[in-house]
């Protein structure tokens, strides 16, 4: 019995970690756009800010411009748990 209920725990956990990890981004091309748009996913507002000032792009125009699958980089970005970028970039649509 105690065997079991080992067993069931750590396919629990197993599971509940291969589902934290199943948002998975990869870039299908090299473009500033997609740069960006998986940049803001990220959530590291620091390297968001790298990758504009590498890009010689305002925020503003890249909140105005700039959409990832169909959606503004703003929702993009609230999509995927980067809400710090997502509320910067809101703040200039």
């Amino acid at each position: 019995m105690k065997k079991l209920t080992i067993a069931v725990i750590t396919s629990i956990a197993t599971m509940a970690t291969l589902s934290v990890n199943a948002a998975s981004f990869e870039a299908t091309n090299n473009s500033l756009q997609t740069n960006l748009c998986m940049v803001a996913a990220t959530g590291d507002t620091s390297q968001f800010y790298r990758t504009l000032r590498q890009q010689q792009r305002e925020i503003r125009d890249v909140a105005k411009s700039v959409h990832c699958n169909g959606v503004s980089i703003a929702k993009f970005a609230k999509e995927h748990g980067a809400t710090q970028i997502a509320k910067k970039l809101a703040r200039f649509q």
